[in-house]
């Protein structure tokens, strides 16, 4: 099974770093990134001290990491003869170039133009269940 390598993104369409990463290379940092999702001030439901829930914001992969599943879920409700490979190609393959830095064609990334700070690009639900239809035909 190949697992997914995304970041998350501001509403700015700007790459998120993390603290975390501080003693790693840009090229470590970037060179994994299949996809980006948005990952900045995402509204969620979390549960307070006293157990009752409330909306509040978080930030980080964590917060981006629904959007690639759920766009994934979206592509296997279309079509769920679909392999984890093909559903990843689906993604990568749709996903919306946002950002300044141009993208180019890599050997090692068959899916289309990518970059190193935002992979393929933004996740794109819309094109990614347009693509899932295409292959019922």
């Amino acid at each position: 099974m190949t697992k997914m390598k995304f970041s998350s993104l501001t509403m700015l369409e700007n790459r998120m770093f993390f603290s975390k990463q501080k003693n790693r290379s840009r090229m470590q940092i970037f060179s994994g990134v299949d996809v980006v999702a948005p990952g900045v001030n995402v509204l969620t439901l979390t549960m307070t001290s006293s157990g009752s829930y409330t909306y509040d914001y978080f930030t980080g992969t964590s917060a981006a990491c629904p959007h690639v599943a759920a766009v994934a879920a979206l592509i296997l409700s279309v079509n769920p003869n679909l392999t984890n490979i093909e559903v990843n190609d689906i993604i990568e393959s749709t996903a919306r170039k946002v950002g300044s830095t141009p993208y180019s064609i890599v050997d090692a990334r068959p899916n289309g133009t990518w970059n190193e700070y935002m992979g393929y690009g933004l996740v794109d639900a819309s094109a990614a269940i347009e693509a899932a239809l295409q292959t019922l035909n």
